[in-house]
């Protein structure tokens, strides 16, 4: 006899909250020093006086992300092997070299090592250059990527069903516009203004050397919920941040506003001011 299960909390279906993304996305603008969506927040804090408080950020989440990802502060040494276990040669050790060189790697891990801090998952993937024969690596915080894991290998970016990377497509002065980098076992397209073209081959078809691997690596700090891709946000250095700026700026009105005034003394001396008495 099937019986149902007893605890409440024993739920066979969960949706996934649309505030992690949210919280991504506002994670990373005050990493970039964005305190933009403090304002919506002092909005619903002081209705009334909103517009008359200065905002005083004091940029928490950055420097935490700073104080505590030191791995590329000095460029790492690396030494490359070949799948046997043996070193490569000189020479080819010094192209691999060249080749990080090339493609920045050491600062863009670096950028992904600090925002993991507070994003503590962070997805990356090398793509090619449009019109030139190199490749470029691409890091995404979680509200730039959707991700339709593995049920059980949840945590295995090879093993992920599809991939949807935010990617710009197109940017001028006044805005940028997004497209779509959609990444499965069937191909790699963009998909932008109706437009579908192939990312790697113009199948959408990848490279025989990907071997049907997908060119998608990941960053966690932490563990991710069972059937999730995605580590918990630091939602506290967040919460910190927001406290910090609301309290400073809080601060500051209350000096102007709700201070008292104190009485100045003018056109005195140095004898009338060294015997002046104060008080009844």
């Amino acid at each position: 006899m099937n019986k149902a299960p007893l605890n409440s909390n024993f739920l066979l279906r969960q949706r996934r909250e649309t505030d992690f993304w949210k919280m991504s996305k506002i994670l990373d603008e005050f990493y970039q020093r964005d305190f933009s969506s403090i304002v919506d927040t002092m909005k619903g804090l002081f209705p009334r006086s909103w517009q008359d408080r200065l905002q005083a950020d004091v940029p928490v989440v950055e420097s935490a992300c700073k104080a505590v990802a030191v791995q590329y502060r000095q460029p790492p040494a690396r030494r490359y092997f070949l799948a046997n276990g043996d070193p490569i040669s000189t020479n080819q050790a010094t192209a691999l070299g060249r080749l990080y060189q090339a493609l920045g790697v050491n600062r863009i891990f670096k950028i992904a090592s600090e925002k993991m801090v507070v994003q503590r998952t962070m997805v990356g993937c090398i793509i090619p250059q449009p019109g030139t024969n190199r490749s470029t690596v691409m890091t995404f915080s979680p509200y730039e990527v959707e991700v339709d894991p593995h049920p059980i290998m949840n945590e295995d970016p090879q093993m992920a069903v599809e991939y949807r990377f935010r990617v710009p497509m197109k940017a001028d002065y006044q805005e940028i516009n997004y497209g779509l980098l959609r990444m499965n076992k069937d191909g790699a397209f963009y998909e932008f203004q109706g437009k579908k073209t192939g990312v790697f081959q113009e199948d959408g078809g990848y490279p025989k050397e990907f071997e049907g691997n997908y060119p998608v690596f990941v960053f966690r700090l932490g563990e991710p919920q069972k059937g999730s891709f995605f580590c918990s946000l630091a939602s506290d250095v967040m919460e910190a941040q927001q406290v910090v700026s609301v309290a400073a700026s809080d601060a500051l009105h209350a000096s102007r506003y709700a201070s008292w005034g104190q009485r100045v003394l003018t056109n005195a001396d140095r004898g009338q001011a060294e015997t002046l008495q104060l008080g009844a």
